[in-house]
């Protein structure tokens, strides 16, 4: 995805900030999925084993293996949701009917990264061609626009070997490779990265019509009637036959301001393909702080190579996976018990680190330890694969320390 997947503060950063910060090459930071709470420095990189996950029990059916591993390894913050009640968290819920599905498909991650966050196996023909076709979505003129990139000039490569220098090192291979391709003219600055991502930059930010409320702490209602008018307005941006909204957010700031985040999935298709583009396939509108356009971003996630359609557990079963211990998380501390669970939906995760972009169930689980004196509750997310156990053949073990 659904990125960025970019990271999303808990309460300290707002969306427009982390969209303007330029991510490492390959990062996602896009979506609930990949929230990052600012309340905590460490990180929980926690997924116990149980009895419920079978480790090299091999499949009756001709589907390949696959690894889970530490995914969430070197990341800051945890996923943290802050609320007064579950109800308030918007977008956290699964597409309806999904729980009737047997089966969903997982897709290879088709690039590598290397230590520093950087891919090392990008497609440069691909980046071009999908920067000539948003640019065209937009109405920019390809012909006689050039094509640039981010690649450092011999000014900033010189300051970079003189820092390594410094330390008796060199650049790795591939260091002062471009991660970027851009085009941009008077209004728009369009820049695809390795992963992908398509960021379009408005120039001048756009002041919506009278009537129109949109930005970082405003009211659903008014999101919704803004996010109908970017589906209107901006239809051959968004590029989709059926765009369909979703409000995510719905949490609170540490000032107690509720916001929320307009993106749009495909609705065309079955269930299956519609649970895949709301998660792996999105666009996203960001607003500046006086409330105008400034910025959207459409995530892509590769999905050119399918490894398989996958019998899926159900809600039940993943619950009892998580109470056993069987989960992933990067909330610093253990699942407190069943009593708190306050949600579950089913979804895909498809991060950096990530063999596989995969269905998990995410649990909102509420965090006693967190309520603050005027009630306000953290809900922390704990994921469990939705894959059933026979194909997994590894899962890390949490050791109770933490990053």
């Amino acid at each position: 995805m659904k990125s960025e997947r970019i990271l999303r503060s808990l309460g300290e950063v707002s969306e427009a900030y982390i969209a303007d910060a330029a991510p490492l090459a390959g990062s996602r930071t896009k979506r609930g999925w990949l929230r990052w709470g600012a309340m905590a420095a460490c990180l929980a990189c926690v997924v116990l084993v149980g009895v419920g996950i079978a480790r090299h029990a091999q499949p009756t059916e001709t589907l390949p293996m696959l690894t889970i591993g530490d995914t969430m390894q070197g990341s800051m913050g945890f996923e943290g949701y802050m609320a007064f009640n579950f109800g308030e968290l918007s977008g956290a819920a699964t597409l309806d009917g999904a729980e009737k599905l047997k089966t969903l498909p997982v897709y290879r991650n088709t690039l590598t990264y290397d230590n520093y966050g950087r891919v090392s196996d990008a497609d440069p023909t691909a980046m071009r061609e999908w920067l000539l076709e948003v640019a065209g979505r937009l109405g920019m003129d390809t012909e006689s626009l050039t094509v640039t990139d981010n690649a450092p000039d011999a000014a900033e490569r010189e300051a970079i070997l003189a820092k390594f220098a410094k330390v008796g090192s060199t650049p790795p291979e591939g260091y002062f490779d471009a991660t970027a391709v851009i085009l941009e003219d008077a209004q728009y600055k369009v820049e695809v990265s390795t992963d992908m991502t398509a960021t379009i930059c408005f120039k001048q930010p756009v002041t919506l019509p009278e009537g129109y409320k949109f930005g970082h702490h405003v009211p659903y209602d008014s999101m919704l009637r803004v996010a109908e008018y970017f589906c209107q307005t901006y239809a051959a941006l968004i590029g989709m036959d059926d765009p369909q909204i979703n409000l995510t957010g719905g949490d609170y700031d540490i000032y107690r301001r509720q916001g929320y985040q307009i993106e749009f999935y495909e609705g065309k298709g079955g269930l299956t393909e519609q649970l895949v583009s709301r998660y792996l396939q999105t666009v996203l509108f960001y607003p500046d702080d006086e409330g105008r356009l400034r910025l959207a971003r459409i995530y892509r996630t590769d999905l050119s190579e399918k490894v398989g359609d996958y019998p899926i557990i159900s809600a039940e079963e993943a619950k009892a996976l998580l109470l056993n211990g069987n989960y992933i998380t990067t909330v610093p501390e253990v699942m407190p018990g069943e009593v708190y669970i306050a949600g579950v939906e089913l979804g895909y995760r498809a991060g950096a680190r990530d063999a596989y972009a995969m269905p998990y169930y995410r649990f909102y689980v509420e965090l006693p330890g967190m309520e603050q004196e005027d009630g306000l509750k953290t809900y922390g997310a704990y994921y469990v694969p939705a894959v059933e156990g026979r194909y997994l053949t590894d899962m890390p073990v949490w050791d109770g320390s933490f990053n």
